[in-house]
């Protein structure tokens, strides 16, 4: 039986996989456009929560190891479809 943690991974896992598989078919200057929302962020910063939620919950959460994490500046983000594939393999 998974543990927790496992169970955290594998769901984490699947929705990057998913989301990496059409970010990559963007243009890296699409990555960083900015969304006219007051609330709106860029594809490269939402992509890099999606990896900074993962890491938190499956390891700091579920595992108990802590990972430090700094979620404001995950919002902030910037650079390229390149950096994103290396987030979604770490």
């Amino acid at each position: 039986m998974a543990t927790e943690a496992q169970r955290f991974s594998m769901v984490f896992e699947k929705i990057g996989r998913e989301v990496l598989h059409h970010v990559v078919l963007l243009p890296d200057e699409y990555l960083n456009y900015p969304v006219h929302l007051s609330s709106g962020n860029t594809v490269f910063a939402l992509d890099t929560h999606i990896a900074g939620s993962t890491e938190f919950y499956v390891l700091e959460r579920a595992a108990g190891v802590q990972v430090g994490r700094d979620r404001a500046s995950e919002f902030h983000a910037r650079g390229v479809r390149d950096e994103l594939q290396k987030l979604s393999s770490a």
